[in-house]
């Protein structure tokens, strides 16, 4: 016997069918008519005589009992929560890539903060080392100059240290929103609506946490280009905010107004990217990945080509879930690597050193 709170795609009311393409393993939503166990009432035998006497005896039939049986729904809170560990259904590698991302941002955030206080010391993962620097006691023997050890290093720049930490609290509250999403999304159509906004939220925090720290190293020599493109990622972000907020840009009629606000505030995250290209030849293998994967889940590959075949597991979603955990680590890698290039110019040659790096990336 299945699971009674999970449903087939044609059982959905309207407003949870989404792709047609994933058959089963949906959990019923709180709205939704609920599965109770019908009784098939008692036929009477074709030759039976009733007295008058035995009718008079016959007590009056009992109510029915409201909710005498379980009705295997999502109705409450609880219930979505619940779903999260108890059973295993469409949405669970979904939950659970972003819940355990988020909790993993976490971790990574309090180690950083751990880490600068002099709580703890990380070691090559601190913030007051740099591993990845060149040999610089190989060049002191060769050009006979004398550099600081990793003994001297600079203490980290609040600025950087501010930039690593939006990241990261972006990553959070994108990672958070979104579990919470696919946790409750199956509670009712009223509240799908309202947390379904909550998800837009979270990814417009990405897209504007991912981009600040990004364009700090990634334009470190060009400071006015930089601040520009700053300014125009936090305003299309709160103009973003405010669209995925209000009701009234979710309305067919205000529909494109928000698609194209979207498309503004995409755009302010690629031209960096294609003008720091052009500078410095940069590889944007990340954001093709990622770009790859969201045309994957747009058209619904793989479970388009095998209908109820991926309804679990290697569902288009559940890939986008993965790919999007995978740039967020990667882009804390590169932002690390970043802050660490620049960290150990600036601590070893001061900012004679950062100009002469400059120059020889062809920054004007």
């Amino acid at each position: 016997m299945g699971n009674p709170y999970l449903v087939d795609f044609e059982e959905l009311p309207a407003w949870a069918k989404d792709n047609a393409f994933l058959r089963h393993g949906y959990r019923r939503p709180g709205d939704a008519p609920p599965r109770v166990p019908e009784k098939a009432p008692p036929v009477p035998e074709k030759d039976t005589v009733l007295s008058a006497s035995s009718l008079r005896r016959r007590k009056p039939a009992a109510a029915p009992e409201l909710h005498s049986e379980p009705t295997y729904r999502h109705d409450t809170y609880y219930q979505c929560w619940r779903s999260v560990w108890d059973y295993w259904h469409n949405e669970t590698v979904n939950i659970h890539t972003h819940l355990i991302g988020a909790i993993v941002a976490v971790a990574v955030l309090l180690l950083q903060l751990a880490d600068l206080a002099g709580v703890i010391h990380l070691g090559h993962f601190s913030l007051y080392s740099f591993p990845s620097r060149p040999d610089y006691f190989a060049l002191h023997d060769v050009r006979g100059v004398a550099m600081r050890t990793s003994q001297q290093v600079l203490p980290p720049d609040t600025l950087d240290q501010v930039v690593l930490a939006v990241f990261l609290l972006s990553a959070i509250v994108c990672l958070g929103c979104s579990a919470t999403f696919h946790t409750l999304a199956c509670h009712s159509e009223m509240v799908a609506k309202r947390i379904n906004r909550l998800d837009y939220v979270g990814i417009v925090v990405l897209i504007v946490g991912s981009n600040i720290p990004a364009l700090r190293y990634g334009l470190y020599c060009h400071p006015l280009v930089h601040h520009v493109y700053l300014a125009l990622i936090l305003f299309w972000g709160a103009l973003a905010l405010y669209v995925v907020i209000q009701p009234a840009y979710a309305t067919p009629r205000l529909r494109p107004v928000r698609a194209a606000v979207f498309v503004a505030l995409g755009l302010s995250g690629v031209l960096p990217i294609l003008h720091g290209s052009y500078l410095s030849n940069w590889s944007a293998f990340v954001f093709e990945t990622l770009g790859y994967k969201y045309i994957a889940w747009s058209a619904h590959v793989p479970e388009r080509f095998a209908p109820g075949r991926f309804d679990y597991i290697g569902a288009s979603h559940q890939l986008f879930h993965t790919c999007v955990l995978l740039a967020a680590l990667l882009h804390l890698v590169a932002l690390r690597h970043s802050y660490l290039f620049w960290h150990a110019v600036e601590t070893t040659s001061g900012e004679v050193g950062r100009q002469a790096v400059c120059r020889a990336l062809h920054f004007p």
